[in-house]
């Protein structure tokens, strides 16, 4: 994609909430003035932004640095920006890859077996950094790991012991069953959960698998972003005492009625969509092709997975993240501070994925996203 989804985040942390609530976004009306180079413009008295799209494709929508009221953006040329590729990944030349490594048949060129590494991001595919040698990734069922990038690409390490590393054993992802404990927990995930989330049980501080937990007010509700309320929260998992009960975070949109809703548990509709899409990726024999610090990441996904099925992967990864940001929002208003979520969804769109209710957009292009489907377990 020809710009970074950077400046989408820039806008959005910086415009879309103050102190009483959310800010409205709407389209450019026929009747306002903007200076040639606007695109975004802010109406103080009704905390409204109004928008509209570059003329130029080759630009894109940025603060306005000169502007004397902060609010405003511009059109402006993007910051080239340059991502380095690891080991089993495309490239054109050497400079597309990682810690200088070289580029051979456009694939990125990893320290082999037995060379010197300064981390397991130099090494080949099936291969970490142990003692500063690649050496091969542990496998499943056998132990000596200290974190999950010394497993094999399909494996996480239940890390029992910090000092005793032969006490931490490789287990196949999503191998356990909801309930049994686990040794880590980090932000309540876990790569061996069945729905890669766990909780502590606090009163014998031990970490557990969580049962699929959905939004109880339906995803993507409307919530206060101000105050405290329960529009965002879970089910319960009795499993645990008091009974575990989580939320999702309540966001500011980017539409014109100021509202804000919930991002979306995991076991909503949207977030069970790219848990799909990534668990066909995790049990594909194309992970076992990438450097191990890249099993999931989509740079890797896309060397050597079909379009369609690369396309399907970044949609639903970047819906998850995105999508209660732009419950309602305007396409006049996507295409200025969104536009990468544009593109993304017109490749997936353009490559026989029909539009439904599943995916947030309505046919009149307003993404008007339904209650019923929306967004963000996090993204592996």
């Amino acid at each position: 994609m020809a710009k970074s989804l950077s400046c989408f985040f820039l806008i959005l942390f910086t415009l879309m909430h103050f102190a009483w609530g959310c800010f409205k976004y709407t389209c450019k009306t026929s009747e306002q003035v903007f200076l040639p180079e606007t695109c975004i413009y802010n109406d103080n008295l009704t905390d409204t932004y109004y928008s509209r799209k570059c003329s130029d494709s080759k630009y894109q929508c940025v603060p306005d640095q000169t502007s004397s009221y902060q609010f405003n953006y511009s059109c402006s040329l993007p910051t080239p920006q340059h991502y380095s590729n690891n080991p089993g990944e495309f490239c054109k030349t050497s400079d597309d890859c990682s810690y200088a490594l070289p580029c051979k048949d456009g694939i990125c060129i990893g320290t082999a077996k037995g060379g010197e590494c300064q981390n397991s991001g130099t090494c080949e595919p099936g291969t970490y950094c142990k003692d500063n040698i690649c050496v091969p990734q542990i496998k499943i069922g056998e132990s000596g790991c200290t974190s999950d990038y010394d497993c094999v690409n399909n494996a996480a390490c239940n890390e029992t012991s910090y000092n005793d590393p032969t006490k931490n054993t490789c287990y196949l992802y999503k191998s356990f069953k909801v309930h049994d404990p686990v040794a880590q927990c980090y932000n309540g995930k876990s790569m061996l959960c069945p729905y890669s989330i766990c909780w502590e049980d606090f009163h014998n501080r031990v970490f557990y698998c969580t049962d699929l937990f959905s939004t109880v007010k339906g995803q993507g509700a409307e919530c206060n972003p101000d105050e405290e309320d329960d529009s965002c929260e879970s089910n319960p998992d009795s499993f645990f005492n008091p009974p575990y009960i989580t939320g999702g975070n309540c966001q500011c949109s980017l539409n014109s009625q100021g509202t804000a809703h919930c991002s979306a548990l995991p076991g909503d509709p949207a977030s069970l969509q790219y848990n799909k899409i990534w668990t066909k990726w995790i049990e594909s024999k194309d992970i076992f092709k990438c450097n191990t610090f890249s099993r999931t990441d989509s740079n890797c996904v896309k060397t050597y997975w079909s379009t369609k099925d690369y396309n399907a992967f970044v949609y639903y990864q970047t819906q998850l993240t995105m999508l209660n940001s732009i419950i309602g929002a305007e396409d006049c208003v996507l295409e200025t501070m969104a536009e990468n979520w544009l593109e993304i969804k017109n490749a997936y769109d353009g490559h026989g994925n029909n539009d439904d209710d599943s995916d947030g957009n309505s046919d009149s292009g307003a993404f008007a996203l339904e209650i019923s489907i929306l967004i963000a377990v996090a993204i592996y």
